[in-house]
């Protein structure tokens, strides 16, 4: 999380417009993240080695977490956008997801770099 905060808050500063294609590839590894901690989380109920009043502790965390992540990936998009003189970030997401090799590449360095053990 400090990761994308620290690249999207010098987006903002610098408008530079290759970091800011990084927040998003990094922005869907937390999600990745996120989503396999829960997944983690039912095994552990499961288990009987965690207790559901911890689950909700957690996942307020992990929701704010994702939350910030999106929100950075809000900024660094609109940084990109206005850059191009274009305004439809939806569209833009869309694409990047699903035929960049930029993206990919990126998630994959990310991925390596931040994963649960």
């Amino acid at each position: 999380l400090r990761d994308i905060v620290s690249r999207t808050s010098k987006v903002f500063e610098t408008e530079d417009i290759a970091l800011a294609k990084t927040v998003e590839p990094l922005e869907q590894v937390i999600d990745d993240l996120n989503a396999q901690i829960k997944e983690n989380h039912v095994e552990r109920l499961k288990n009987g080695e965690c207790s559901i009043e911890m689950g909700f502790i957690l996942s307020d965390i992990s929701t704010c977490y994702e939350r910030i992540a999106d929100h950075c990936s809000n900024l660094a998009v609109c940084q990109i956008q206005v850059h191009k003189g274009e305004y439809d970030t939806h569209e833009y997401l869309h694409g990047i997801k699903l035929g960049s090799e930029e993206f990919d590449r990126a998630k994959e360095k990310f991925a390596s770099e931040y994963h649960l053990a």
